[in-house]
């Protein structure tokens, strides 16, 4: 479906049915927009490019997890936007402690893995980006509740 079919339709279904012909000039209506803000395209793209630089090396030894995340927002230039309410409901605690180190790596490499050795195994966490924050996702948690 087209983008104004697709706007029209949303439009007769909120409005309870279709209206009959008049003389009247139709109202005026914004598009219904799926698509990305120059700016918002714009700040991800941004904060993309930070995923990929080098970043400079990395040791951490028995420091907590939302202080390590809190370190790769400093370094990284970015904010990092986590659902802890989520993190801890999947039995993740923000204080538990890692210990590791990396050298000639990106920002990317190092937060995938601080992601996975919080949760001691792959695919509980990933991040999107959005709105140019790095927003971290919680497997099985519903999107709608990710929280700022």
């Amino acid at each position: 479906m087209s983008g104004s079919l697709l706007a029209c339709a949303i439009l007769l279904v909120a409005s309870g049915g279709c209206r009959t012909k008049t003389n009247a000039p139709a109202p005026a209506t914004q598009p219904i927009s799926t698509t990305q803000s120059a700016e918002d395209q714009k700040l991800d793209d941004a904060t993309r490019a930070k995923l990929s630089r080098p970043f400079p090396p990395v040791r951490f030894d028995a420091v907590d997890f939302q202080s390590c995340l809190g370190y790769l927002e400093q370094a990284g230039g970015v904010k990092i936007v986590v659902p802890w309410d989520q993190v801890e409901a999947a039995g993740i605690s923000r204080y538990k402690p890692m210990s590791f180190e990396f050298y000639k790596v990106t920002l990317k490499n190092v937060l995938n893995t601080t992601l996975g050795y919080a949760a001691e195994k792959s695919g509980v966490f990933s991040y999107t980006v959005k709105r140019g924050d790095i927003v971290v996702v919680v497997k099985g948690a519903s999107p709608t509740t990710q929280q700022k």
